[in-house]
């Protein structure tokens, strides 16, 4: 017999619970999220500095997934072990992803060469480790798809999170092995972009996610994004699609468990 929609939560494949500006309130946006329908939630660091705080909300909530990882924005601040700290995590922790890492082309800094060594390092060691990936790609395609085709994909899933690249360029890395993630940026009408990428994106492979507590919908006009918030970017996406939510709903589930079937544990509500 098949499954009601309540067996097929949404899953926020790409969040930052553990973001200071959700601290104060966090159980509660939790609690919130919960009740809109949400059942999964892919908790992603940005470096040494927060993967404890991942770490401790995946051990206290059966429904976080944490994936750890060093984001590009902040590659010059890691310490010299920061490579062997993370991989004596990973080890530790089998049902740990890797995320968020990436190469950003609008880092002031201008530190590219850095940012692809800290990548590839990663890549490789989500690689030896048989993890899934949280991608971070923004003006820097030209430099991100060479690295994963000589990495030789992503042999283990991944997804690009927040997806900004162009809809021709959907099927390459799907191609890679990759999913695609969209977040409430899709609710802007204006952003042609990214509603044409998703008109691209093979069924199979579609994701969704909120970044939060980053990118809000449109009509945010103040504060964060709270994580209950998925539930407009899944309405957004069902109408631009053109089908019904309780399909897409079910595919989204199966999507989001594919994307993390490589861990040992996913604590999604089945």
């Amino acid at each position: 017999m098949e499954k009601n929609n309540q067996h097929f939560p949404l899953v926020d494949t790409h969040c930052h619970l553990q973001d200071v500006r959700m601290a104060s309130e966090l159980t509660l946006l939790l609690a919130e999220a919960r009740s809109a329908g949400i059942g999964g939630f892919v908790c992603c660091g940005s470096g040494e500095e927060d993967w404890g705080r991942v770490r401790e909300l995946a051990a206290v909530h059966h429904d976080v997934v944490a994936f750890l990882g060093v984001h590009p924005f902040y590659v010059q601040e890691q310490g010299a072990g920061w490579l062997d700290l993370l991989g004596n995590y990973l080890t530790f922790h089998p049902e740990f992803g890797v995320g968020e890492i990436g190469l950003d082309g609008l880092v002031s800094c201008g530190n590219m060469d850095e940012q692809e060594m800290v990548f590839t390092k990663q890549l490789r060691l989500a690689r030896d480790l048989r993890r899934p990936v949280s991608l971070h790609c923004r003006k820097a395609w030209d430099r991100m798809l060479p690295i994963l085709k000589k990495e030789g994909g992503l042999l283990h899933g991944g997804a690009f999170h927040a997806w900004s690249g162009s809809p021709e360029l959907i099927r390459e890395v799907e191609k890679l092995g990759a999913h695609v993630g969209f977040g409430a940026s899709i609710t802007r009408s204006a952003n042609s972009k990214v509603r044409r990428s998703l008109l691209a994106v093979s069924p199979e492979r579609l994701l969704i996610e909120t970044d939060a507590p980053d990118i809000p919908p449109v009509f945010v006009k103040e504060g964060i994004n709270r994580p209950a918030y998925l539930r407009h970017t899944f309405s957004a996406i069902a109408e631009i699609l053109g089908v019904g939510e309780q399909p897409l709903q079910k595919q989204l589930y199966r999507n989001s468990l594919s994307f993390l079937s490589p861990l040992c544990r996913v604590g999604l509500t089945s």
